[in-house]
């Protein structure tokens, strides 16, 4: 479905049942150069008194890509977020959340506290501490954003894939691997960059203060080979006081896709513990 916000559209992948009041939220928010159509197999499968949905966010899949960059600011993406919760009259919601998703569900529990219940952060990072780190990595998205925009979509992908980050999704099935290449493929140009530009890891705000104000339960995934990122969640975890981390063996950045049996397990569980503190 398509939701209008302004003058923005955005898209939503859903069950297509209609939400009754007592059904838990899950809400799905995917990574850079990602689209909802990532959960779909999360979504499918996810039915017990669980109302899930997926989002395009800005810049992504089938929502909207403006040329204007003040829309892909953390406040603003936070914000359109919220707009679209009011629209389709959500609250008691699970955010899931990978890599620049999982930042974005990161901010908006901290902006919007009460609509959360809990919260599951795959790859995720509370942001960028020392001020010189911050401003390398601007400079380093913007001059990603400027190839993305220079050398277009085709020359951008061929780059993004044999980054360290990623090289264990190789290891995919042949049609599997091919179709997250030609789906990173269908992205905007204007859409990627702006997203770099905007809401790249050195534009968002260090939370690593707030991580102990955080009061929902926190489920905290990485891929063991994703040495870097686990890392990063072994410190979040000390600081999030009802969390957990799991460390999802053979997987790398991408555990939902590299291993989505295993994290469609998490999220049940997940889901499951926080029915049975509600009842």
């Amino acid at each position: 479905m398509k939701i209008k916000i302004n003058k923005l559209k955005f898209n939503v992948l859903n069950d297509s049942k209609k939400k009754s009041k007592d059904k838990l939220v899950v809400v799905f928010l995917h990574g850079f150069t990602g689209s909802a159509d990532d959960w779909k197999y999360f979504v499918d499968n996810i039915k017990n008194k669980i109302f899930p949905i997926a989002i395009d966010l800005i810049g992504h899949g089938k929502t909207s890509h403006p040329i204007e960059c003040k829309y892909y600011s953390m406040t603003q993406i936070v914000e359109q977020l919220n707009n679209i919760f009011k629209a389709l009259n959500l609250n008691r919601i699970i955010l899931v959340g990978y890599s620049m998703g999982g930042r974005v569900a990161l901010s908006y529990t901290i902006k919007y506290p009460k609509k959360i219940v809990g919260l599951i952060l795959e790859s995720t990072t509370a942001g960028i501490e020392k001020k010189n780190d911050k401003i390398a990595r601007v400079n380093s998205d913007n001059k990603l954003a400027e190839m993305i925009t220079k050398k277009g979509i085709e020359y951008f992908v061929k780059y993004w894939i044999t980054l360290p980050l990623f090289k264990t999704q190789k290891k995919l099935y042949k049609n599997e691997y091919l179709n997250l290449i030609g789906k990173t493929k269908s992205n905007s140009t204007i859409g990627l960059a702006n997203s770099l530009r905007g809401f790249g890891t050195g534009k968002m705000p260090s939370y690593w203060t707030k991580l102990s104000e955080i009061k929902q339960n926190v489920l905290l995934v990485t891929g063991q080979k994703d040495e870097k990122f686990t890392e990063i969640n072994k410190k979040m975890v000390k600081l999030i006081p009802k969390s957990n981390l799991t460390i999802i063996k053979n997987a790398g950045h991408n555990t939902h896709l590299e291993k989505p049996q295993m994290f469609l397990t998490l999220i049940k569980r997940f889901i499951l513990s926080l029915q049975n503190l509600n009842n």
